[in-house]
C-alpha cells in the first residue's frame, strides 16, 4: 500500500512540474554593442602634483603610558567602591553590605600597593588611599565586635561602647570622613 501510494505521489509530482519552466524571450547577446574605449582620452596633466610637491599629514603618535591608564583604572575603581560604602553607610547602613564592601576595598587596595609598589609618582594618591583603606577595615572590626559582643555585656560594664547610639554616630562619622577621602581622591583625578 506505501509503495503505491508513493509512486502515485510521484507520477503527480511529475504531472504538476511538467512543463514549467522560463516562459519567456532571452535577449539575443550576437547583436550585443560594445561602446568603443577612447583610449587617447589622457587624464588632464593640470590637476596632478608629482610626487615630491605633495605633502602628506604626519599623524603625531603620542605615546600612551600604559602604566597610568592601568592606575587610573584601578584608582577609578577603588573610589567607586568607596561611594558604594558610603552609599551604605547613609542609607540602610546594611551590616553585611558594609563588610563585603570594606573586604572588597582590601583587596583592591592591597592589589594596587602591590602593583604600584615600585611608581614613586603614585605614592601619594595610594597612601591616602590606603589611609582610608586602614579607617575602612578598622569600623568594619569595630561593627563587627559590637555584633558579636553586644548581646553579652552591659551597658554599664562597657560605658556604653557597644551600644546602638554609639555605632551610629561611629558610622556617621566615618560616613563624613569617607566624603572628604572621595573628594580628595576625585580632586587628584580631576573628577567633578
Amino acid at each position: 500500500m506505501k509503495k503505491k501510494l508513493f509512486g502515485l505521489l510521484i507520477i503527480f509530482c511529475a504531472i504538476l512540474l511538467q512543463g514549467s519552466g522560463y516562459k519567456g524571450t532571452l535577449p539575443d547577446l550576437n547583436n550585443r554593442e560594445i561602446p568603443a574605449i577612447n583610449k587617447e582620452e589622457k587624464p588632464p596633466v593640470n590637476d596632478i602634483l608629482p610626487l615630491d610637491k605633495l605633502t602628506l599629514p604626519v599623524k603625531q603618535v603620542k605615546k600612551v603610558d600604559k602604566v597610568a591608564v592601568k592606575y587610573q583604572e584601578d584608582m577609578l575603581e577603588a573610589l567607586r567602591q568607596l561611594e558604594r560604602i558610603k552609599e551604605v553607610l547613609d542609607g540602610d547602613k546594611s551590616f553585611k553590605n558594609f563588610v563585603a564592601g570594606a573586604n572588597v576595598l582590601n583587596l583592591t587596595v592591597q592589589n594596587i600597593q602591590e602593583e604600584f609598589k615600585n611608581e614613586e609618582r603614585f605614592q601619594n594618591t595610594i597612601q591616602k588611599l590606603s589611609n582610608i583603606n586602614d579607617d575602612t577595615q578598622a569600623t568594619k572590626e569595630y561593627w563587627i565586635k559590637i555584633n558579636k559582643n553586644a548581646p553579652y555585656v552591659s551597658y554599664y560594664t562597657t560605658k556604653g561602647a557597644y551600644s546602638g547610639a554609639v555605632l551610629n554616630k561611629q558610622l556617621n562619622d566615618f560616613s563624613e570622613v569617607l566624603g572628604s577621602a572621595i573628594r580628595d581622591l576625585k580632586k587628584e583625578f580631576n573628577i567633578e
